[in-house]
């Protein structure tokens, strides 16, 4: 067990997309690194060689499960952290650990490049915070992590921004969602879903957004105070009872005034 690893506070800091995240999800990258330096493989939030979910990541960290998830969701978002499978890892380590089993290799034969296998090695190690290797599993440099040569990392990292695949729960709760000018931001939407876990809660979640929906609040004045979907989920209004006054079957709202077909009642 190494006892110390390099750490570069310059790099740390001019790194775009980590200063992109909030503090608490900076917090929470830096906990994770000093668990990955103590993993094998190295660079990998690994246990016993397995996957650290986030609601023991939050109890090593000390945060709720909620604040872990929402942090690790942002820390993907921006590209900060990689995943092979199931296991986050940092390319910045993985690749720092690949170059120092290289010099130790090139080291036991003298130093010579050349007289490994008559292959010529490049010893050189770039310390820029920005710098990527030629490799299938690196496409987005960024601090604290960087990817090996080792067979097993053939999936590239989603680069920031990427659309996760669709979710059935959520496809649901976008449908039922009213037509309205507010609705909007669905991938921010998506990815509050996502970092929140609503998935498991979607049937729930879809039957409050349509008592909400059939309700006098939101039908009322031509559907004028109906809040936009990322301001709902982002309040987890879905934990609230779900309205009292829904409108009766067959029983619309238009301009606060009740209508039953075209009549008003």
């Amino acid at each position: 067990m190494r006892p110390s690893m390099q750490f570069y506070p310059g790099d740390w800091q001019r790194d775009a997309a980590l200063r992109s995240c909030s503090v608490g999800a900076r917090g929470l990258w830096i906990e994770m690194i000093c668990v990955m330096h103590q993993a094998e493989p190295y660079g990998y939030l690994v246990v016993n060689g397995k996957p650290i979910a986030p609601d023991t990541l939050a109890r090593m960290v000390g945060c709720t499960p909620a604040e872990c998830r929402k942090w690790l969701a942002e820390l993907e978002e921006m590209g900060v952290l990689s995943r092979d499978g199931d296991a986050i890892f940092s390319r910045r380590m993985v690749k720092d650990e690949h170059n120092r089993k290289v010099r130790a290799d090139g080291g036991k034969l003298g130093g010579n490049p050349k007289l490994m296998d008559g292959s010529k090695v490049n010893h050189k190690v770039n310390h820029n915070p920005n710098h990527t290797v030629n490799d299938d599993a690196n496409h987005a440099p960024t601090i604290g992590l960087t990817p090996s040569s080792s067979s097993s990392l053939k999936t590239p990292p989603k680069p920031p921004g990427s659309v996760p695949d669709p979710l059935p729960g959520f496809l649901a709760f976008w449908e039922a969602w009213p037509s309205h000018k507010r609705k909007a931001n669905k991938l921010r939407c998506l990815r509050r879903w996502i970092a929140d876990g609503c998935e498991p809660r979607a049937d729930d979640i879809v039957e409050k957004v349509r008592a909400w929906a059939a309700s006098e609040d939101w039908t009322k004045a031509g559907g004028e105070y109906v809040p936009a979907p990322l301001v709902w989920l982002d309040q987890q209004r879905y934990d609230a009872p779900p309205p009292t006054n829904s409108a009766p079957e067959g029983v619309t709202y238009v301009h606060g005034q009740a209508r039953i077909g075209r009549f008003v009642a």
